[in-house]
């Protein structure tokens, strides 16, 4: 048990982290998306 404890928290704290990094990306794409399509709005009409 004292093996496998370490274990799912390594692996909890990696799972956390690629979720972290995958939702700044996905918000950064989204931000950029949404802001080029604010910025093209306007010239577009």
């Amino acid at each position: 048990m004292t093996d496998e404890i370490p274990r799912s928290i390594a692996t909890g704290r990696r799972v956390a982290l690629v979720l972290l990094v995958v939702a700044m990306v996905v918000t950064v794409l989204l931000a950029v998306v949404l802001i080029a399509a604010d910025v093209t709005k306007p010239v577009e009409v």
